[in-house]
This record gives C-alpha cells, structure tokens and sequence, in this order.
C-alpha cells in the first residue's frame, strides 16, 4: 500500500470507527486494515483513546443524573413527611384546643348565680355556671386556700355539645373563719373579656348582692 493511501484511510478512520461510511467504503477499509499494521494500530489507538473516555463520560453522566434523581425523591419524601407531620399536629391541637381545653369565654356567654347552704360547722359558698350557647363548659381552678385566693378560668369548649353547659364550684368556710372579721376568701371569674372579682363574705352576708340566673 501507498503512503497517500494510508493517508486516506487514516483520514477515514473516525468515520468508519462511528459507522457513518458506505458498505463499498467500509469493505475497503477492512480490506486494508488486514494488510496494513500500522494503520491498524492506529486505528487500535484512536478507539483505546477517543471511544472509551467518551464511554466513560457518558457513564459518569448517567451516575451524576441517578444520583441527582435520588436525591430529589429523597427531598421530596422528607418533605411530604414534614408537612404530614404538620398536618397531624394541626389537628390534634384542634382538637385539644376545641374539644378539651377550649377557648377564653365571654361573660356574654357565661351566667351564673351563687348559693350559700349552711351546716352546723360552717356554710359552703356553690357558685353555678351556665354557658347561653349550650356549649361545654371548660375551666382551669387556681385555689391559694391558704391566702383564700380562688381563680376560675372560664372556657368553651365548642367541638363538643354533651350536655355539660353548667357546673358548680364550691369554697367552704367554717365557723371560726366565718366569725373572724379579717378571714375571707376571694373568688376571681376570669373571662375572655374581663375579670369579675366575688367575695365570700359579701355574698355570705347579702346573698342579694349577686345576680342570678333569668
């Protein structure tokens, strides 16, 4: 073979490594490929060279691109794990807040009257509380019986209508303390809208002097 033969394979080499040749031109190469070692190894280097770093890079790319995918499938599993929690959370405060513990109540909502029954040792203040809106009653005491502070939270509880829409709270003094000029206990009504303050005594001497029901 020619060296301007060569030449011309050589030149024909990237073509017929990417398969874009004619059959005619092809069977021609192969034909030359067999007789010519040298050409033959340089064709056996530009595929060692050229086809497999390519090769490798396109592997490379699929990796980097299935690693990619998997890190967003995880993203979004942590997400919609995130806002599922959320979620949950959201309704169980819901509950808690509306069918537990319930919301501040108004005094527009909240009647209620004071009974006093008296025994032998002492007599028991019962103040009775009615909600307007046939709602459930929710509230927090707070009793200091030692300094006879009382704090009465009042709630509403409107998830839940159960027919608990009234309650009584009881604070009893006996006869010493009830004799004793300086004893008294104070009844704090706390609302969503105002504090009421009742004094046992007051309401013990003048029954009068407190509201009651319609």
């Amino acid at each position: 073979m020619s060296n301007i033969r060569c030449e011309m394979i050589r030149d024909l080499l990237p073509l017929y490594a990417d398969h874009v040749i004619s059959d005619v031109t092809r069977d021609e190469i192969d034909k030359h490929l067999q007789g010519c070692s040298e050409c033959r190894r340089i064709y056996d280097a530009q595929i060692k060279n050229l086809t497999l770093p390519l090769l490798k890079d396109d592997i490379k790319k699929e990796e980097d691109g299935i690693r990619t995918i998997q890190h967003k499938l995880r993203k979004e599993k942590r997400n919609i794990v995130l806002i599922m929690t959320a979620l949950f959370t959201a309704i169980i405060l819901t509950f808690y807040f509306l069918g537990v513990r319930g919301f501040a109540a108004s005094s527009d909502d909240i009647q209620y009257d004071c009974i006093i029954a008296e025994s032998d040792t002492g007599a028991t203040l019962t103040i009775n509380f009615r909600d307007v809106n046939n709602k459930s009653i929710a509230f927090t005491a707070e009793a200091d019986a030692e300094n006879g502070l009382y704090k009465l939270i009042l709630r509403e509880a409107p998830l839940f209508k159960d027919g608990r829409d009234h309650f009584g709270y009881a604070i009893t003094m006996d006869n010493k303390q009830i004799e004793d000029p300086s004893a008294d206990s104070t009844i704090q009504l706390i609302f969503k809208d105002k504090t009421e303050t009742l004094s046992w005594k007051k309401i013990y001497n003048d029954p009068d002097s407190i509201h009651y029901f319609p």
